[in-house]
């Protein structure tokens, strides 16, 4: 058994409020005062943990219920705490948002379940009394969230913070803990899909090191801490649902990311391109999520050009404008497969601006209950032992598909080397 660390959430009424600026200052300057961090992110989101983990020096986690289930969530935050000071965790969207309309699988319900307090961020802007009502709804909508404080976000001057701080603790009795003002140099530059993830950011140690000079000025960090303190010594029972399986692979695993940014460089490196395209065709196993499915492709059209990929999957990509899936996806295995046993019921996450604008007479795995996949109805490719698909899955939550590619991969090699 093993207690949980100081912990805390930053989370908010609604999205777009500042908590990953917030959250990657506070983990920042927790830092600078010698404490190990564990940041942690609520949710799918892969761009915004690039931020924390830079902010904290330490590789930060994704918690999400609806992925993981409860012991996935509770198993990776005890596996990833090991040896840290505090527990920092951003949530995602407002607080009381998630999957499903009771709120199960919110950033509330993984405070519940991790009895973790939580630090409201409210964004102020154009409001002043009329913060009060906000705070005292989010602490009486269920009264069993632990609401520690407050952050003010976005706030003009002394004026302005005077009446919301009045409003606050006079009102709903807890303390503000900080009192951000508005500057739209500390936020973190955006494009179609979030955040620009961190190595891709210009000057992003700089900028982090801004905000967290900044917010040293403006948080209350010796108050912040006592909260975190005060968390509940709850404990969880030791169990990994999956520790590392001590295989060596033979396969390729291609994951998410942003190929549209650097279509150049992936038609040029037609060396490669030809040797994934060769490797499939001999049978090699291959895993691919979204971006992956995407770089496997024949081609991917994106400003009016054409860029060659590898050319595995009879299909091309259309990248459009706006989102062409993005939320929780639910899916069906109607299609015999290597990785996951039929009727098999798989949940995962999608974000993408592409489609497929041609796609031929191709195996189809999922059948999708939730979500936008390939054409609304369905989604995952096969093709001789290429499993790819615009689904992002979480190890903890489908475990099976990461033994079944290394149980393909045994197989593959010990059949090359019977052969040679």
């Amino acid at each position: 058994m093993a207690s949980l660390v100081p912990r805390l959430m930053i989370a908010s009424i609604q999205g777009r409020s500042g908590k990953t600026t917030i959250t990657t200052g506070l983990c920042a300057a927790l830092r600078k005062r010698g404490f190990s961090v564990q940041p942690f992110k609520k949710g799918p989101d892969y761009i915004d943990p690039s931020w924390l983990a830079a902010a904290a020096g330490r590789s930060c986690r994704n918690l999400d219920i609806f992925l993981m289930g409860e012991e996935g969530v509770q198993a990776s935050f005890r596996r990833a705490c090991k040896g840290a000071d505090i527990a920092v965790i951003e949530g995602a969207m407002g607080l009381y948002d998630g999957p499903y309309p009771d709120g199960r699988g919110s950033s509330a319900d993984l405070a519940r379940l991790l009895q973790v307090p939580v630090i409201l961020l409210v964004n102020a802007s154009r409001m002043t009394r009329s913060v009060a009502a906000m705070v005292t709804g989010c602490q009486t909508f269920e009264p069993d969230i632990a609401i520690a404080g407050v952050i003010l976000n976005h706030v003009a001057g002394r004026r302005h913070e005077h009446k919301l701080v009045t409003a606050v603790e006079g009102y709903c009795n807890i303390p503000v803990l900080g009192v951000v003002p508005r500057d739209v140099s500390l936020q973190i530059s955006e494009r179609h899909l979030g955040l620009v993830p961190f190595k891709e950011g210009t000057d992003a140690v700089g900028h982090i090191e801004r905000i967290r000079r900044q917010l040293e000025e403006c948080l209350d960090l010796d108050r912040i801490l006592n909260v975190a303190e005060g968390a509940e010594k709850c404990v969880l029972a030791e169990r990994d649902s999956i520790d590392g399986q001590g295989a060596k692979v033979d396969a390729l695993y291609i994951g998410g990311g942003f190929p549209e940014f650097f279509l150049k460089e992936l038609e040029g490196n037609g060396e490669l391109r030809q040797e994934i395209a060769e490797a499939v065709e001999r049978g090699m196993p291959v895993y691919a999520e979204c971006a992956g499915l995407m770089y496997l492709c024949r081609t991917i059209s994106w400003q009016d050009r054409s860029h060659e990929m590898v050319g595995a999957i009879p299909a091309d990509v259309e990248l459009c404008e706006r989102p062409q899936g993005h939320g929780y996806v639910e899916g069906e295995v109607v299609e015999e497969n290597p990785l996951l046993p039929l009727g098999m019921i798989v949940r995962g996450h999608e974000f993408h601006h592409s489609r497929l604008s041609t796609f031929d007479t191709l195996k189809s795995v999922y059948r999708l209950r939730r979500g936008r996949g390939i054409d609304g109805e369905r989604d995952g490719v096969l093709y001789k032992n290429v499993f790819a698909s615009y689904m992002h899955v979480h190890a903890l939550g489908t475990p099976g598909w990461a033994e079944g590619l290394v149980s393909m991969a045994s197989r593959d090699k010990g059949c090359r080397e019977i052969a040679a």
